[in-house]
């Protein structure tokens, strides 16, 4: 064809590629997967699938941006009728100039009557990348005067098909390569091996583990690299040979026999996912006045950076909500508000959970709401350290003690309310089962009832609360013949409180 035709009819057919649907749509579609390209070398691949065009066999491809495109006409596809395949190549058109375009195009076209084009999200030729990453290359094979590599790195056991380039460096002083024959050994069969101005010699062989090509327009001359697209099926196929003459397989070698050994392929192994770790919860107001809105917030860290997160919090009185979270490779913050409705003493509850659903709870022991009352009110949390000698038959326990308290006097008179306690290192957690006695005079709560001690029994219980600038509690459990908890042991249920609370609040009205 004259090459002024030629360079008109590709215009025009880069002109449509570039804008494939906004006259002609069809109702052909295809999807590419695993696509590969490299402007500098024109080397191509992906993987299609859906297409419905008919014999992809003699089709042409065309992958394009803004402003650029390149084509391999024809194209090397295999597939068939199938709708299912590979299409790799050395581009041998192209037009405009390249640049790092966000989002390609990639387009098969020729004799079937549609033309249809698939989207692919990113672009990924390895300039445009801020730090690319080289393809990794077998170690070069150097034999007599050539010099032959894979890239990238040939498997034994290579998953379902191997789609690279095969280079051949004529490292001699005088003669030119014309001529090479390929065999994969065993068990392989060559899809093809192209470049541009080579063509395949039918030996009369039968099999598909060998190859020849051969030139008369685009050799191998000394001191030059070329690249030839490779694409061949295997079962356990374990080496490549190469035999480089300069008129024909039987002629005068320019090089030896050049043997190419494959790696062994191994998949790493997914490595062990690595929960989540919730730390400490905060709150914003504690006590919290019932219909005022308060906040919890804990940070979370991952082992796993690439993992991704979704927290949940558990107010405690039935309801939940999603966690807001603001993270980095892995590790972060969540937060999340709530308004409780009812007076009571609540345990919240976050979980943070992984994208691959491992998960870390945190509990938060206690948030006190209380409803405001003009007298009789006694509401308090959170924690205080417990003295030396407050449990009787552990006299050198020491240790945290978390709490909370929300009590009145109801419509009737009679007080109401919950009291829940937890000394976790003498495993003690006591729960109000009814509260019998609320006093409030001057800052000082006196508060007597009965519950129980982790969920069992029958206990007495006293406790004193001082609503001052250093507010204080005391907690006094009995059973009906000994102490089992006084955080002021020994001293007489009418003096005021001397343990000082480390966090939270007391409120006495």
């Amino acid at each position: 064809m004259d090459n002024k035709i030629r360079s008109i009819l590709f215009a025009v057919l880069f002109f449509v590629l570039l804008f494939p649907f906004k006259s002609y749509a069809t109702d052909d579609t295809f999807t590419v997967t695993g696509l590969t390209m490299d402007h500098t070398t024109g080397y191509y691949s992906f993987y299609y699938s859906g297409y419905t065009g008919g014999d992809i066999s003699r089709e042409s491809v065309a992958i394009f941006g803004t402003g650029w495109g390149y084509n391999d006409e024809p194209a090397s596809c295999t597939g068939g009728s199938s709708g299912a395949g590979t299409c790799s190549g050395i581009f041998n058109y192209s037009n405009g100039t390249f640049s790092c375009t966000p989002t390609l195009n990639v387009s098969i076209y020729g004799y079937n009557p549609s033309s249809p084009t698939f989207n692919y999200a990113f672009n990924p030729d390895p300039s445009c990348s801020a730090n690319p990453t080289p393809t990794p290359t077998s170690v070069p094979v150097s034999v007599d005067s050539c010099t032959v590599a894979m890239s990238p790195v040939p498997f034994i056991n290579q998953p379902e098909f191997y789609s690279g380039i095969l280079s051949i460096t004529n490292d001699s002083n005088s003669e030119d390569i014309k001529d090479i024959t390929i065999a994969i050994y065993p068990n392989s069969n060559i899809s093809y091996l192209t470049n541009q101005g080579w063509s395949v010699v039918d030996t009369g062989q039968g099999g598909h583990y060998f190859v020849r090509l051969h030139t008369d327009t685009n050799p191998i001359t000394p001191d030059t690299t070329q690249n030839f697209a490779l694409n061949y099926a295997t079962s356990n196929a374990d080496m490549l040979t190469v035999q480089m003459g300069n008129t024909g397989p039987d002629s005068t070698q320019v090089c030896g026999l050049a043997n190419i050994y494959f790696s062994s392929f191994s998949v790493a192994p997914t490595p062990a996912n690595v929960l989540p770790v919730v730390g400490t919860i905060t709150t914003s107001v504690n006590p919290v006045q019932i219909g005022t809105q308060t906040t919890a917030t804990a940070n979370f860290s991952d082992g796993n950076s690439t993992d991704t997160h979704t927290a949940i919090f558990d107010w405690g009185d039935g309801s939940t909500s999603n966690g807001t979270i603001i993270e980095s490779n892995g590790s972060g913050s969540v937060s999340g508000s709530h308004v409780y409705q009812v007076a009571g003493v609540y345990e919240v509850t976050l979980t943070v959970t992984d994208n691959n659903n491992a998960s870390d709870s945190e509990v938060f022991q206690y948030i006190s709401a209380y409803n405001p009352t003009p007298q009789g009110l006694f509401t308090g949390v959170r924690m205080f350290n417990s003295p030396l000698g407050a449990v009787p038959n552990q006299p050198t326990l020491t240790g945290q003690v978390k709490f909370g308290v929300t009590t009145k006097y109801d419509n009737q008179n009679l007080p109401t309310g919950k009291v829940s306690m937890n000394f976790s290192a003498a495993n003690i957690e006591f729960e109000a089962s009814t509260i019998t006695v609320l006093v409030t005079s001057n800052g000082k709560a006196t508060l007597r009832g009965t519950g129980t001690i982790n969920e069992t029994g029958n206990y007495t219980f006293l406790i004193t609360g001082l609503d001052s600038s250093t507010d204080k509690i005391r907690f006094q459990i009995k059973d009906d013949t000994a102490v089992i908890y006084d955080s002021q042991p020994g001293a007489a249920d009418t003096i005021d409180p001397t343990t000082s609370i480390t966090a939270g609040q007391i409120i006495v009205q």
